[in-house]
């Protein structure tokens, strides 16, 4: 049985974070292969937020003694994890010798558990410093990259590169000239598709200027004076970013200081807070709306538009990274006002805006009036049956190219020759660590 071990100072129980979200669930699909994986981590969330849904009392208890509290281990879905006590969720407040309990972990289990491969995510000191040791014991390490956040590093210490879409491939590519390979979306079909619902808002998850807060904005605006668009609704899940802080800072063309933008003039939005429950965000919407900004925000994939289309939910995204991909041919690509390039707080003008309000009322039309209108509540195969042929097509198509399968193919395909050096075979697996444990774990 290959073995793989995980180590980053992120928890992959982030459910504010994209990159968790995905790697969790690929590391998933490979126990579920035959994979024995050990997930090594500390409390760094991109938000708190991304905590309190499996770890409801982590706020109070960051500010007790971290160095005092042992190792968390848990096993869940074929994973056994291993997270070190932090006084912080913040990375940029990780105290240096919190992080070295972190990376002692790490070297300790490298002895225990002996892994033929290593993989994680987090660059900076820790990040070099793990690279640094798996190739000082021989051991390949793979680096899942998630999004564009990696510029001008050549990961020299690095066996494999790889990443979900082609488009992230393609910037670091032109960029910064690496060879990435890529694997697709790890979305668990059975935890994120709604049984049942009413369908009822357009929805963005996110809604903060960088994520296109400003579009969002503007659409729910001229919605309320529009004919076809006056008695819809809009719906924002606040996980990072928060509508109403949003709102605060938007302005219009050149000036900045005119904020004068209130919470109470979208009436016609309402907000829900960051949820691990997505199957209920999904039941509540009919188009999902993913807006980010190039510049701003480079979106590596864009896992909710995956997650939507999934849900039969067509999808109105930016160009903007892998949203294309994320949304398979179930939806509608537009460039961002160029514009909001620079300054994703400013509010886009009518006609900047005009291609996105004629692009939703379209994706309104994609299910048929009658049959959503014909009770509160609809099942997934009624939501499914009221699709028109050629949407049931394009639905159909992205599921395909969306499986789950199809990734952890791609992935194992890939991860067999770095296995296939049989690591923890190596007698010097233990002998040329930097750190002296024992094959028990213990120091010497």
């Amino acid at each position: 049985m290959p073995k793989l071990l995980w180590i980053s100072q992120f928890n992959l129980h982030d459910s504010s974070s994209g990159a968790a979200k995905h790697c969790k669930a690929l590391l998933e699909q490979l126990a579920k292969r035959g994979v024995k994986v050990l997930a090594i981590g500390g409390f760094v969330f991109d938000s708190i937020a991304g905590a309190k849904s499996t770890f409801p009392k982590l706020e109070a208890e960051v500010q007790q003694d971290a160095a005092k509290k042992p190792p968390i281990a848990l096993e869940q879905n074929g994973i056994n994890y291993l997270y070190i006590p932090t006084s912080t969720t913040s990375l940029s407040l990780l105290p240096h010798d919190e992080e070295w309990r972190i990376y002692t972990a790490f070297c300790r289990q490298l002895n225990i558990f002996r892994p033929d491969v290593c993989m994680g995510y987090g660059m900076a000191l820790f990040g070099t410093a793990v690279h640094a040791e798996c190739k000082r014991r021989g051991i390949p390490h793979a680096y899942p990259i998630c999004n564009g956040n990696h510029p001008y590093y050549n990961f020299w210490d690095s066996d494999l590169l790889f990443t979900d879409s082609a488009a992230n491939a393609q910037l670091y590519a032109q960029r910064d000239h690496l060879n990435l390979a890529t694997t697709g979306a790890f979305i668990d079909k059975d935890a994120y598709i709604a049984d049942s619902g009413s369908h009822e808002y357009i929805t963005m998850i996110n809604p903060e200027p960088r994520k296109g807060g400003a579009i969002l904005a503007k659409l729910a605006l001229l919605a309320k004076n529009d004919p076809e668009l006056k008695n819809e609704k809009f719906l924002v899940v606040n996980s990072r970013g928060n509508f109403g802080s949003t709102v605060s800072v938007l302005h219009y063309e050149g000036d900045k200081a005119a904020t004068n933008y209130k919470p109470e003039m979208f009436d016609n939005v309402s907000m829900a807070q960051n949820t691990t429950n997505m199957k209920a965000i999904y039941a509540l919407t009919k188009v999902l709306l993913a807006p980010s900004v190039p510049k701003a925000w480079h979106e590596g994939w864009g896992r909710v538009a995956s997650e939507a289309v999934l849900n039969r939910i067509p999808a109105l995204v930016a160009k903007n990274g892998g949203l294309e991909e994320a949304m398979a041919g179930a939806g509608i690509a537009l460039d961002v006002p160029s514009t909001l390039h620079d300054d994703p707080a400013r509010m886009p003008s009518d006609e900047e805006i005009a291609p996105w309000l004629e692009a939703l009322k379209e994706l309104l039309k994609a299910k048929k009036p009658a049959a959503k209108k014909s009770k509160p509540e609809l099942t997934f195969a009624e939501w499914k049956a009221a699709e028109s042929s050629e949407w049931q097509a394009r639905f159909d198509e992205a599921a395909r190219l969306l499986d789950i399968e199809r990734s952890t193919d791609r992935t194992m395909a890939i991860l067999e020759p770095l296995f296939a050096k049989r690591a923890s075979q190596n007698p010097h697996i233990m002998l040329k660590g930097q750190l002296r444990f024992g094959f028990d774990g213990n120091p010497y």
